[in-house]
């Protein structure tokens, strides 16, 4: 017979997530079988026996039953909680595609390892640094900034999809997260920038988030630190188009800035 995850409130059935703090947000809570995670438990510990490491055991059984990535993750940490970044490791290396369900079961089962685990999953698959981050942001929201800094200098090619990610968590802190990520990665401010004009025109536009959500002196912001960031004239224009800032007001804040500079220059 087929096994396949239940999704209801059964004794078979357990809800893995941590108590709703104001540290600690999960959601969706992470379910799983526990006949199946006790079966795989024992898979475990017979793997273990002859001699081989909770990540090799982890990435053996993944190969072969990747649709239960839930189970086998939370057996292998129930078993070795201290090994949790290095099972996130395993699991993360064997199925990739994977990345979110075994984030949220490491998350959900070790929140004291939280800055271990997402550093760990960053660090093994920086391609999906996007997914990392909005599965983090949506975990422990006060800590978005924190996780943006590592996942930009992580992956700095994906910052507009990374700073995206974050904002779609708290849609409302958009421009934090965008002058935060300029100022902590400036390398990255020219694709920070591009990507975010991108975002707001035709199919590109993300349905939660609208330019009208900022109001136009955080715009200004937003576009002073890519003045500053060193982002090309062109591309500050552009953004400053889409937010309805007059090409009167742009070329002032340039010249504000310009004249902040020139104290230093002697």
């Amino acid at each position: 017979m087929a096994m396949f995850f239940t999704i209801t409130a059964m004794t078979s059935v357990y809800s893995v997530h941590a108590i709703a703090t104001s540290a600690t947000i999960i959601s969706p809570p992470q379910q799983y079988n526990q006949k199946l995670a006790h079966t795989y438990s024992n898979m475990l510990e017979g793997h273990l026996a002859q001699n081989f490491s909770i990540y090799r055991s982890v990435r053996i059984l993944l190969s072969n039953y990747p649709e239960h990535v839930n189970e086998i993750v939370a057996a292998a940490i129930k078993k070795q909680p201290q090994a949790t970044p290095g099972i996130v490791n395993a699991a993360m290396r064997t199925e990739p595609a994977l990345t979110e369900d075994t984030l949220n079961v490491a998350l959900a089962l070790q929140p004291q390892q939280f800055k271990r685990i997402i550093k760990t999953a960053l660090a093994t698959e920086p391609a999906y640094a996007d997914q990392i981050v909005l599965t983090a942001s949506r975990f422990r929201p006060q800590s978005t900034s924190e996780i943006l800094r590592v996942a930009l200098k992580t992956e700095p090619s994906m910052s507009d999809a990374i700073v995206r990610s974050a904002a779609s968590s708290q849609p409302e802190k958009l421009w934090d997260f965008v002058i935060s990520a300029v100022k902590q990665v400036p390398s990255a401010a020219e694709q920070i920038f591009t990507g975010i004009t991108a975002w707001f025109t035709g199919d590109n536009m993300d349905p939660t988030i609208k330019a009208e959500q900022l109001k136009k002196p955080q715009w200004r912001e937003v576009i002073v630190s890519a003045i500053n960031a060193g982002v090309k004239k062109e591309d500050v224009s552009e953004l400053a188009r889409k937010v309805k800032l007059s090409d009167e007001e742009l070329a002032e804040l340039y010249r504000q800035q310009q004249r902040k500079k020139q104290p230093n220059q002697s």
